[in-house]
């Protein structure tokens, strides 16, 4: 099973890598008919999965809720 997770990840990832290749070819034609000034991002072109999944951020806990956690889990 882990073979074929492998597989499956290489293969994601090359769709992937072919679809902002794409996207970053048909952006530069864009952008050569614009106006000068005026330029179109890639992102704003056509917004991808992976553009958002592989650029979580954390989130992280204020006070309040570290303290509730504390609280919670103080007698472990």
């Amino acid at each position: 099973m882990g073979e074929l997770d492998f597989v499956w990840y290489g293969y994601r990832h090359e769709e992937e890598q072919q679809w902002i290749r794409t996207r970053w070819q048909t952006t530069m034609l864009i952008n050569i008919q614009l106006p000068k000034g005026k330029k179109v991002k890639p992102s704003e072109l056509m917004e991808l999965d992976c553009d958002t999944r592989n650029f979580v951020k954390p989130r992280v806990m204020d006070e309040d809720e570290l303290k509730a956690v504390l609280k919670k889990y103080g007698h472990i």
